[in-house]
């Protein structure tokens, strides 16, 4: 968090505060400072935190801030270990139905189920297609038209950026093996010398020459 800050604030001159969101199981972990020690110099920077374990169910679920409904889906999330699939499931209709009764702008709406989706870690199983199949009837109705069309082509988008992602670090791996492997042929660098002109690992290195011919 710190790093953050120090960088953020570097680069645009502005002001800056930082929020942690905690999202893990664990009620007790909370840190909310950092703090560096060295030779008499010292640094302690405290940050707002919130912990989405804590928070209160029957207040989320009459909230007006959209927010409310992000913090409800990790909430729910974190239950998949405790209940059941069909239970889960429901419970994020639940939220969906909830969220479509809402005075909010389609286009919020619409991202907030998209989010809501991305939580639901099924595979490709009879209980997501299910899934699929409610969220299909529940924006049928004309006041909620185009609703899921909006959330597919963002599912799509989605997944062609991670592909894409996906690809570059595959390319990259393969740049870095293919400089790694001239080296090995071209040069009498040994192997501690290469991983340190490359900045690689020792066993990134052995592990391409073990792959040459």
């Amino acid at each position: 968090m710190f790093t953050y800050f120090y960088r953020i604030r570097d680069r645009y001159k502005r002001d800056v505060t930082s929020l942690a969101i905690f999202t893990d199981q664990d009620e007790k972990y909370h840190p909310d400072k950092y703090e560096y020690h060295c030779c008499g110099a010292s640094v302690t920077y405290s940050f707002n935190t919130y912990k989405v374990k804590t928070q209160r169910v029957d207040v989320l679920e009459q909230s007006d801030n959209p927010f409310a409904v992000v913090i409800l889906t990790i909430l729910t999330a974190l239950k998949q270990n405790e209940e059941g699939h069909d239970h889960l499931v429901e419970s994020f209709l639940g939220l969906i139905r909830r969220l479509l009764n809402r005075q909010l702008p389609k286009h919020k709406i619409v991202r907030l189920v998209a989010f809501i989706k991305r939580y639901v870690h099924l595979g490709n199983s009879p209980l997501f297609n299910k899934f699929e199949e409610e969220i299909k009837l529940l924006t049928e109705n004309p006041a909620y038209m185009g609703i899921l069309e909006q959330v597919l082509q963002i599912d799509t988008e989605e997944a062609e950026k991670r592909g894409a992602i996906s690809g570059r670090l595959i390319g990259i791996e393969e740049g870095k093996a293919q400089i790694v492997a001239n080296l090995l042929v071209n040069s009498d660098f040994d192997i501690q010398t290469i991983a340190s002109l490359t900045g690689e690992s020792i066993d990134f290195i052995i592990e391409i020459k073990n792959k040459l011919p």
